[in-house]
């Protein structure tokens, strides 16, 4: 069977392009799909986001909310209470 290689912003339509039956040529920086889904395999590519997704940002480990009840979040990201009552937190004692 004959392939063609196809180049460009492929990572973010990777799964579809293994799904055609392409395989990934680390040498040559592209895929190698059949050579009869090269017009979908172009499509996905030239269709794919130009960006990846952009991580979300955590506050640091113990940093302040900024809510004046002096809530802090931990290194996961959740809410730490503070002792007092807050609706802003939406949170209770």
């Amino acid at each position: 069977m004959k392939t063609v290689l196809v180049k460009g912003n492929t990572y973010p339509v990777r799964t579809q392009l293994y799904e055609l039956g392409g395989t990934w040529d680390a040498s040559a920086k592209g895929w190698k799909v059949p050579e009869d889904k090269e017009q979908e395999a172009l499509q996905l590519v030239d269709n794919a986001n130009p960006t990846l997704p952009k991580t979300t940002r955590r506050t640091p480990v113990g940093r302040r909310t900024g809510c004046s009840c002096g809530s802090r979040e931990d290194k996961n990201g959740d809410l730490i209470p503070s002792p007092r009552n807050c609706a802003q937190c939406e949170h209770d004692a």
